[in-house]
């Protein structure tokens, strides 16, 4: 088969979200292709562009299953989309390695949990996760960096959709980081990847 961005997309609406919902009543897949079609719009590499797509499916998807065979289903068939796309391994891999970039990683979820096990404070804990995350991504390189410009310009159209409560909380971290992030990119660095 020949992959293209349009089979990537429906791959994450028919299979690896398949009828998942976001938060703010959405279908999920639908932030992923934003995510992915911003990328095209900015005129990034074809792995920015894939783990753009893509960048949600570790920490959403394969991270929250609980059927072990279907984590490896779905972390086979991920593989194999970037195989299809790039059609060589080693494109594939550097798209597989910048997805796992994108996604909260699970030593961090592991610090969130010992932490609320410790204190007991939910929201505390979380930021833990997300400020561990934050500092990464702030020093990852200009693949992640964009992605990551992306994915928070997506989440701002619907995250008053939730509600007031989660937009002020939401854009409380992810406002200052879209500005690091910017900041720390030029223009031209951002249309360099064509």
């Amino acid at each position: 088969m020949n992959m293209t961005w349009k089979n990537l997309e429906l791959w994450l609406e028919q299979v690896a979200f398949n009828g998942k919902i976001r938060k703010n009543g959405s279908p999920m897949f639908e932030h992923s292709v934003d995510v992915g079609r911003r990328l095209r719009t900015l005129n990034c590499d074809n792995i920015t562009i894939f783990a753009g797509y893509c960048h949600d499916v570790i920490e959403d998807v394969i991270m929250t299953c609980d059927n072990e065979a279907e984590k490896v289903k779905l972390s086979y068939e991920l593989y194999k989309n970037a195989l299809d796309i790039f059609k060589n391994q080693e494109d594939a891999d550097k798209a597989i390695e910048t997805v796992n970039s994108c996604s909260y990683q699970p030593i961090e979820y592991r610090e969130e949990e010992a932490f609320f096990k410790e204190t007991g404070d939910k929201k505390k804990a979380k930021l833990l996760r997300k400020d561990m995350a934050i500092e990464r991504w702030l020093n990852s390189d200009d693949r992640v960096k964009n992605i990551k410009i992306c994915d928070v310009k997506s989440n701002l159209v619907t995250a008053q959709l939730v509600s007031p409560e989660f937009y002020k909380d939401y854009t409380s971290w992810a406002v200052p980081l879209m500005e690091k992030l910017e900041n720390d990119l030029s223009v031209s660095s951002r249309l360099s990847f064509t």
